[in-house]
């Protein structure tokens, strides 16, 4: 997401659902009107949340505090649409399976992304070694092994 960002010549806010979360519950509904205010400042602007069913998910008996802040990033969401105002809002998730029913249409479009693998797993991970010119440091053998041992893994 952040070279979409960078070769469109766009902002972008990298946000993991978890990081919108505080012990104060009011400040959870305050940390997601920073992160739309920050992207109206840097608009045009890509916003990625990171596992966004942590803040979006569908869950029975959710705390009020949950609730509210769902309908915050929705208020935000809505109102950036109607505004037109340049900030383009992306989600991640594990389990779309999870995610609130209420929060869907916002997001209209949906990829899935299949995991790698096990010989791109390899390819991943022997690049990742190269990088840090660890690669003569593992056998063939580990990395199979490696590669076995991350299926499902993003």
């Amino acid at each position: 997401m952040r070279a979409v960002a960078a070769n469109s010549g766009m902002g972008f806010l990298d946000v993991a659902g978890v990081d919108i979360f505080s012990i104060n519950e009011k400040k959870c509904e305050m940390n997601v009107q920073a992160v739309f205010e920050i992207a109206r400042e840097m608009s045009p602007c890509i916003i990625f949340f990171d596992l966004i069913d942590a803040i979006c998910g569908a869950y029975a008996n959710e705390r009020e505090s949950i609730r509210r802040v769902k309908l915050q990033l929705m208020k935000e969401m809505i109102e950036i649409r109607l505004k037109g105002s340049g900030i383009l809002v992306i989600g991640a998730t594990y389990h779309p399976d999870l995610l609130d029913e209420m929060i869907l249409p916002l997001f209209p479009k949906r990829v899935d992304a299949p995991t790698a693998t096990e010989t791109e797993r390899k390819l991943i991970i022997k690049q990742k070694l190269e990088e840090y010119q660890l690669v003569h440091s593992v056998s063939f053998s580990d990395l199979s092994k490696i590669a076995m041992w991350t299926e499902g893994l993003a």
